[in-house]
């Protein structure tokens, strides 16, 4: 036999080898394989035509397996632990339907500011590596090992489990409504959580079955006047006026939180009807984190009572409450800074910056229709 016809005759024997090595290692490129496949063994044919019949039976073979791969890929879910809900899921519900952004921020886009941040800061590694410290120090205090995982399955289904230093137990467990984050939803969110800076095991994504609600878990939907509670909401003269603390972005605008009130642009997807009028006949009860009333007494003996918007290692920041009846105009409450070497003591009170007479000046008519409107906002 010449010898460039062994050499052609060895390369399309290595060229069937490699493609049926490459169908098991790769099954995901079955297609591509399966026709690279074909090819070769047109060529065997072609250099082998007194062996056509195996070599056409080894083909067909072949191709149909690759064909099966694709279609038990495209009809099965992955065996990895993952939904079916296809790459990139978890991003999309941190940023949308999980509403995380709302109160908490990435490296990548802009967020509230109510929750810890999650993306890497000059102080700590993004949460997917802080995920793996966290859970080494609750194994610890709690006897049995937690993994990063479990650390955030917990934080979204328990948030007040655990609450990082300096943050209120505000958060509303991702599984209950009006948030409802369905199984395959909470893993994805996780897997993307631990993809910030860490390493992602769909596998080892384990949910407990008994924390789920009930399918038939009914959410309170409020029985007030939606276009009414917006008139109410937006009115600066009426009786509410909540748009001079908490101003809504115009159309096609991002929310931005006012210097007095938190942004209330998504409020509706967190929060439930009760929860809303509670904050508006009780804003004490549980004050947004960042919105503090804080009082500082000053070396001279000077008493400042103002809500805190935060500072630098030289100043404290508030916005004094005497000014807050600038806000009622519509213009901008000015913004006190106090040297910290001024201030003696610096205590947060008990008392929400916002008006806590709402269950006397507005009727229960208008209550449900401004519950009704914010529960409108997602």
């Amino acid at each position: 036999m010449p010898r460039p016809a062994l050499v052609l005759r060895l390369a399309l024997l290595t060229g069937l080898a490699a493609c049926f090595a490459a169908l098991a290692l790769m099954p995901e490129r079955a297609l591509l394989i399966g026709l690279t496949l074909a090819l070769l063994l047109a060529g065997c044919l072609w250099a082998w035509p007194e062996w056509w019949i195996p070599l056409t039976a080894v083909g067909l073979i072949g191709v149909a397996g690759a064909l099966a791969m694709v279609w038990s890929q495209r009809r099965a879910p992955p065996a990895t632990g993952m939904s079916p809900l296809g790459a990139g899921v978890g991003r999309a519900i941190f940023y949308g339907k999980g509403y995380c952004s709302s109160c908490h921020t990435l490296a990548d886009h802009a967020g509230g500011l109510r929750g810890p941040p999650l993306g890497a800061t000059q102080q700590q590694p993004p949460i997917g590596r802080r995920a793996v410290a966290r859970a080494e120090q609750l194994s610890r205090a709690r006897g049995r090992p937690l993994s990063p995982a479990d650390y955030l399955v917990e934080s979204l289904l328990e948030p007040g489990a655990f609450v990082v230093d300096g943050y209120r137990d505000e958060m509303p467990p991702a599984h209950l409504p009006p948030v409802r984050l369905q199984p395959d939803e909470i893993r994805a969110l996780v897997a993307f959580l631990l993809e910030q800076g860490g390493d992602a095991d769909p596998a080892a994504i384990e949910l407990p079955a008994a924390a789920w609600p009930d399918a038939a878990l009914a959410v309170d939907t409020p029985a007030g006047d939606l276009e009414r509670g917006k008139r109410l909401y937006f009115d600066l003269a009426g009786p509410a006026a909540c748009a001079a603390c908490h101003p809504l972005p115009a159309p096609g605008r991002a929310p931005q939180s006012s210097a007095l009130g938190p942004d209330l642009s998504r409020i509706g997807g967190v929060r439930g009807a009760d929860f809303l009028r509670r904050s508006i006949l009780e804003p004490s009860a549980q004050i947004a984190g960042g919105f503090d009333t804080v009082q500082l007494e000053l070396l001279d003996g000077t008493v400042v009572v103002g809500l805190n918007r935060g500072g630098d290692p030289s100043e404290v920041r508030l916005v004094r409450h005497q000014d807050l009846a600038a806000a009622a105009t519509g213009a901008a409450a000015p913004i006190t800074g106090i040297p910290r070497s001024q201030i003696r003591s610096r205590s947060l009170q008990p008392l929400s910056a916002m008006p806590g007479n709402y269950a006397e000046i507005l009727t229960e008519e208008e209550v449900r229709d401004l519950v009704a409107y914010l529960s409108s906002l997602k």
